[in-house]
């Protein structure tokens, strides 16, 4: 998992709109995997995430616009791996209570899933059984396989 989250991408108070992702080999933006050259995926944006993103970037500021960048170089994307390492150091410490198997990947599928738990976003899920897999741009909607540690049975 790859965070890049750019304040340009913010099309509405309730649209975040992903256009690319990073190379996990390259570290370089390219087009969405399963998407043509200017195909794009708009996800649900809630109110508290929009307001976490944009009091990040007061505070800390962007990079043309990507919130999080490599620590020791801000031209590079952010790295795959430093979150995980965070996320294995704050385990290891105890300094927070996480669940056994919940891993920083967890969150993609808890995200999706709790995007679809207020009215309008039930609605969608009633009327289009794949919504939790088109918000995670899986091929033709398809649903998730995994399931998140998070979410509840």
């Amino acid at each position: 998992m790859i965070l890049s989250v750019n304040l340009n991408s913010i099309v509405a108070d309730d649209v975040y709109r992903i256009t690319e992702q990073v190379n996990r080999t390259t570290g370089q933006y390219k087009r969405l995997k399963h998407h043509k050259v200017d195909e794009y995926r708009d996800v649900p944006l809630p109110a508290r995430v929009k307001q976490g993103i944009e009091w990040y970037a007061d505070k800390h500021g962007t990079v043309d616009g990507y919130l999080l960048r490599h620590p020791s170089d801000p031209t590079r994307t952010f790295p795959h791996y430093h979150i995980a390492n965070q996320w294995k150091q704050i385990k290891k410490a105890g300094q927070i209570d996480i669940p056994d198997g919940m891993v920083v990947y967890s969150l993609r599928h808890f995200f999706a899933s709790n995007c679809l738990t207020g009215h309008r976003q039930r609605a969608l899920s009633a009327a289009v059984p794949s919504a939790p897999g088109a918000i995670l741009g899986h091929p033709g909607g398809r649903p998730p396989t995994r399931r998140s540690a998070l979410c509840a049975e």
